[in-house]
């Protein structure tokens, strides 16, 4: 809470920097599990994780953003859609075999490449149905997401340089939360992205 507290402080700065995100100290994510239908029964999470949506409309679930994970062992961001729906894979891919600059740009830039290594790679085996498996962009078409993560130092949760990486990393992924809003658009027809 102190974190989305201190980021949402420089809601001016970040704004000119990062407009696409809302930055609000309500967005973790609740402590409790959902046991019902787990063999694990451990009341609580042994992570505690954030979520910085897109502005705009989005299907609840499918909404491009950023994402802070921390847990013992493992502090991460990540940017991007993690879980897109059929209708947004389908958008995106059409985006990439059409036009691949933009995408290529948003994912393949050095900054990107030295802080994030690449998009997180989860791949269908072949080519999505309708796409041509001898499209240049192949590769790009077979992802299931359009995620970056940059793992951070486990340290970095426990001083005040957490808010200042968390700007860096987010400066570096606008491209691809740009990409990802401008392909995707609004879904009820309307940019309010502000």
């Amino acid at each position: 809470l102190a974190f989305l507290r201190d980021l949402a402080a420089l809601t001016g700065p970040l704004s000119d920097q990062i407009p696409e995100l809302e930055v609000r100290p309500d967005r973790i994510f609740r402590i409790h599990r959902d046991v019902r239908f787990s063999k694990s029964k451990l009341p609580y999470k042994t992570h505690i994780a954030a979520q910085l949506p897109a502005r705009g409309s989005f299907e609840k679930g499918h909404t491009p953003g950023a994402y802070l994970h921390i847990e013992p062992g493992e502090l991460f961001l990540g940017v991007g859609l993690y879980e897109p729906s059929r209708d947004q894979l389908a958008r995106l891919r059409t985006a990439i075999s059409t036009d691949p600059a933009p995408f290529l740009d948003a994912t393949a830039s050095p900054e990107v490449t030295a802080l994030f290594g690449g998009l997180h790679d989860e791949r269908l085996t072949r080519a999505p149905r309708g796409f041509d498996p001898a499209d240049p962009m192949i590769d790009a078409l077979r992802l299931k997401r359009f995620f970056l993560a940059r793992s951070l130092p486990e340290s970095a949760a426990l001083g005040p340089g957490l808010v200042k990486l968390t700007i860096e990393t987010l400066t570096a992924a606008r491209p691809l939360i740009g990409w990802l809003l401008d392909t995707l658009g609004d879904p009820n027809g309307e940019d309010d992205r502000g």
